[in-house]
């Protein structure tokens, strides 16, 4: 649907209507007139999504994970998917600036980038993807299946509608998902998971034709006992998915602040070699630990062959 009031037409008689079209979703601009209550970016990120065959695991956070960021760039974060059918699913989030974002905004989940678009990737990405990908598959000897990398830029943005749920020309209008409200972080699935039971109660109470609702009021000390409130269905869910929101911004706000301390202890890291040789002490470390070795002393001949080229020909030239 591209327009809420043709779909409104074609059902003249519905009394409920739910936007949960995420973040192109079209009740929250033209229902509820993309009024937000908080809109924030983040952070910026590269998220690079392949596929393995058969099962994984993610780095260890103490011996492993340390020793590889200390040879990347930026932070990165993982997570493994389920197995299926032979098949295990890996994504990295690669957190970045806002100058590699523009550079490569083209890049989107519906027109990703390759490895083999190496030319179009910002040069320390590329080399924090590269170093990752070795990690992986010395460390947790993983086997990427071929053609099955993609590579996108995405915002990691903190939003929420003004309100989730209004009564507009007799009609019950809510928000729920994505259109409503989302976190960063791997966050967002869980809390629209939370505000489903809600919903529910909401629409049953609807459904019933029950004007208000019991709603027992938590007491502020442990000396009173809780007391009941009547809530319309409406008021209920405004109620209870803005209490999650307000819980979600402050985590949101400390998790980000972390990741500032993170990204301290990785520099930390890098100029220090106790990563590296607690590395080496583990099971394809060592490995790992040679080849980004080499791959730097290819580097570096290569820019000392370009360096001496360049003089030869400048001392032709005079």
């Amino acid at each position: 649907m591209k327009d809420f009031n043709s779909l409104q037409q074609r059902y003249p008689e519905t009394e409920n209507f739910v936007g949960s079209g995420g973040l192109r979703g079209i009740v929250h601009p033209q229902v509820f007139g993309n009024e937000d209550q908080i809109n924030e970016k983040l952070r910026y990120a590269a998220e690079v999504k392949y596929k393995v065959e058969g099962k994984t695991n993610p780095l260890r956070k103490l011996t492993q994970l340390p020793g590889v960021l200390s040879h990347t760039n930026h932070i990165v974060s993982e997570y493994i998917g389920h197995e299926k059918n032979g098949v295990t699913p890996v994504s990295l989030r690669i957190f970045g600036d806002e100058n590699t974002y523009q550079q490569m905004k083209e890049a989107t989940f519906k027109n990703p980038y390759t490895l083999a678009d190496a030319d179009k990737i910002e040069d320390n990405l590329l080399k924090t993807i590269q170093v990752y990908l070795s990690g992986r598959k010395n460390i947790a000897k993983e086997v990427m299946i071929d053609n099955t990398l993609k590579i996108a830029m995405i915002t990691l943005s903190l939003y929420a509608s003004k309100i989730f749920c209004k009564r507009v020309e007799g009609k019950n209008i809510f928000q729920i998902g994505e259109e409503g409200f989302a976190c960063p972080f791997y966050r967002s699935f869980s809390d629209n998971a939370r505000c489903v039971p809600h919903f529910v109660t909401a629409m049953k109470a609807l459904f019933e034709n029950k004007k208000t609702l019991n709603v027992n009021k938590m007491p502020s000390s442990m000396m009173f006992y809780s007391s009941a409130l009547e809530m319309t269905p409406l008021e209920y869910y405004q109620d209870r998915v803005q209490k999650l929101v307000t819980r979600e911004i402050g985590a949101i706000h400390l998790m980000n602040s972390g990741l500032d301390l993170v990204g301290s202890a990785v520099i930390s890291l890098r100029s220090t070699s106790i990563p590296s040789y607690k590395l080496r002490m583990r099971t394809g470390g060592r490995a790992f630990l040679n080849e980004i070795n080499n791959n730097n002393n290819n580097e570096a001949n290569n820019d000392v062959g370009e360096s001496a080229a360049r003089r030869k020909v400048g001392c032709s030239i005079i």
